[in-house]
């Protein structure tokens, strides 16, 4: 009979050798690894928003540019004292907190507007005064810029709301 050239035959399964069986088991990737946030427990999101801030230590100095942040305002579940505490926390694009500060009696909120080419005022940011725990609770003058008035209204209200809440 007539054989086939080898670039033909069909390769034969080898038994021997075989790398996947050797290899430890890898660990999952980290994004798929289940984290526990003890925030979660105590804490619920009131707000979750996109936003851009600016800080500075002394009205005098011009604003620092932190970027696009993602902003959560959190609030506990349970009350302490009589009211429960809040927080606003700054992630940047790869989650690392950049700002994280409580919320406390008196705290002052003040809206800012922009004017638009057509005339019409839009409530595009909000400045408070923050006391950073990521920078040694260092005072810092935060201003908070929104894509959407809704967004400022909304965080605007939670400031206010969480504000009078200690105050009182």
């Amino acid at each position: 009979g007539v054989v086939a050239p080898a670039f033909f035959q069909p390769p034969v399964p080898t038994t021997a050798g075989g790398d996947d069986d050797d290899e430890p088991a890898r660990p999952p990737s980290p994004s798929f690894q289940e984290t526990t946030r003890t925030e979660d427990d105590t804490e619920e999101a009131l707000l979750k928003v996109k936003c851009k801030f600016f800080s500075k230590t002394v009205a005098t100095e011009a604003w620092k540019d932190h970027g696009v942040n993602h902003l959560e305002f959190l609030q506990e579940r349970k009350a302490t004292n009589g009211w429960k505490r809040a927080r606003v926390i700054f992630r940047n694009s790869i989650g690392k907190a950049v700002m994280n500060a409580g919320i406390y009696a008196n705290m002052t909120v003040q809206v800012v507007e922009k004017a638009a080419p057509d005339g019409s005022v839009k409530k595009n940011g909000v400045i408070v005064n923050l006391f950073n725990a990521v920078e040694d609770s260092a005072k810092t003058i935060t201003l908070i810029r929104l894509g959407k008035e809704e967004d400022v209204l909304n965080l605007q209200r939670l400031f206010e709301e969480n504000v009078k809440a200690m105050s009182s």
